[in-house]
């Protein structure tokens, strides 16, 4: 990965500018009725690249949240179509052959976005105070640094230039992102000091020592 590359909640849309374009946008199509419970089947994130997409149901309504920005609700406009409101956009949720949603299909503003649905991995439990061990600073090149600390039973990342997000245990060490589909490892030295980390992100991984 070049250091370059990172992209932590970099939103790809403007999804949240609801005044502007409410002023914009001309008028959203028509909703076509669709039975609430059908909602279920696109519940779950889906992957923006920079950022990611949560979908959730509220009761008879669907909800749509892009990394850094309000909840939205969407509305449907055919099979598996569905329309923002507050900007002109839709997204297709696309099945396999079994009837499971595999992908989102965005599209806005001349742009098309193929964003794959994944599940995140299980949080498991570890004991906050472990997570001083791994507060400080970590040298991603470029003149960039992560920075972890500790906000009482959370641990947060930020990356020089973009908001803060808590990262979520998966293992002792080993911590990932739900505002982007990345992960970190804290390492040790031999004398438990931790000493670096490994930040994964696509297929790539970057190696970030610690400087502070």
């Amino acid at each position: 990965m070049t250091r370059q590359a990172l992209g932590l909640g970099a939103a790809l849309l403007v999804l949240a500018s609801a005044s502007l374009a409410r002023a914009a946008r001309p008028e959203p199509p028509s909703e076509t009725p669709v039975p609430p419970s059908s909602y279920d089947d696109y519940v779950g994130p889906y992957d923006y690249g920079g950022a990611v997409l949560t979908v959730t149901r509220d009761g008879d309504h669907l909800m749509a949240q892009l990394t850094g920005q309000p909840a939205l609700e969407i509305f449907p406009k055919g099979k598996d179509v569905f329309f923002w409101k507050v900007v002109e956009a839709e997204v297709t949720f696309v099945k396999d052959g079994n009837g499971k949603v595999v992908k989102a299909v965005h599209r806005q503003g001349g742009q098309t976005i193929d964003a794959p649905r994944f599940e995140w991995p299980a949080v498991v439990k570890v004991d906050p105070q472990r997570y001083d061990d791994y507060v400080g600073k970590y040298d991603y090149g470029q003149g960039r640094v992560m920075t972890i600390a500790r906000e009482g039973n959370g641990l947060f990342a930020q990356l020089s230039g973009q908001p803060k997000f808590e990262i979520f245990p998966k293992g002792e060490a080993e911590f990932f992102w739900k505002a982007v589909r990345a992960d970190v490892t804290f390492v040790r030295d031999a004398g438990r000091k931790v000493v670096k980390a490994v930040h994964r992100q696509g297929s790539a991984s970057l190696d970030a020592p610690r400087v502070e």
